[in-house]
């Protein structure tokens, strides 16, 4: 019960996240600037969310090639069973 009201709150703070956010970005006139060494990159709010997109994508493909890899290992230490187990 407890848990079930917990995963609520989270997805309700989730939504409520994104909503401020993308108020935020809505209220950014002229974009986002990023600047890293040398390099300046100009975002506007449209490129900002697509980059963001790509980014979180990015992040989910590394640590599910991660757990692959992980899997990998453990069939190659004798466990039979790792990698359906990941599958």
């Amino acid at each position: 019960m407890i848990w079930s009201a917990l995963k609520i709150i989270l997805f309700v703070a989730g939504v409520a996240g994104l909503t401020w956010g993308a108020g935020l970005l809505s209220e950014v006139g002229g974009g986002i600037s990023l600047t890293i060494g040398y390099w300046e990159f100009s975002l506007d709010t449209t490129q900002a969310v697509i980059a963001l997109v790509v980014l979180v994508a990015m992040i989910w493909l590394a640590l599910r090639i991660l757990g692959l890899i992980g899997a990998l290992l453990r069939f190659a230490n004798g466990d039979e069973t790792a990698i359906s187990r990941y599958f």
